[in-house]
């Protein structure tokens, strides 16, 4: 039985270091490298970025499935190259409306994602919630608490 806890433990172990230096392996082989290459003054030009509307993974005539949807760097790396070359660029979706994101809680963000998000909600401001796990209705939310109460006490 020990055996097969330390192994177990072994494989949690090693699961979780892969998780924690998953981004920069990606880097490494090339996923989202830092461009450092020459810009171009593109001014008065435009760009038009269409995303998805594809919020469901369904077979055709049905609406329920997998949720899915963009991952953010897909819009926001392109995004920021263009405005780098002084281009002005409208982001649309396929049948217009709400493009849905990623709902997968991916930990692979860039320097873009995080710009895009700061940007387009000016006001946001984060808090580190410290013990924070998966929660469901009925959870005791004790490490949500003291983080909230903090925050809501800094507004007041």
């Amino acid at each position: 039985m020990k055996k097969i806890y330390k192994i177990s433990l072994s494989l949690i172990i090693l699961v979780g270091i892969i998780a924690i230096s998953l981004p920069s392996l990606l880097t490494l082989a090339g996923l989202h490298p830092k461009f450092n290459g020459d810009t171009f003054n593109l001014d008065g030009k435009r760009a038009l970025i269409i995303a998805t509307n594809h919020g469901v993974l369904n077979k055709p005539g049905e609406t329920s499935g997998k949720p899915t949807g963009l991952f953010l760097s897909e819009l926001s790396i392109p995004y920021y190259d263009f405005k780098k070359s002084n281009i002005q660029v409208e982001i649309a979706s396929i049948k217009g409306g709400n493009i849905p994101l990623e709902p997968l809680p991916y930990f692979i963000e860039t320097e873009e994602d995080k710009n895009f998000f700061l940007n387009i909600v000016k006001h946001a401001e984060f808090e580190e919630i410290k013990d924070a796990a998966h929660m469901v209705a009925g959870d005791k939310n004790n490490a949500f608490q003291a983080t909230i109460y903090s925050f809501l006490h800094k507004h007041n």
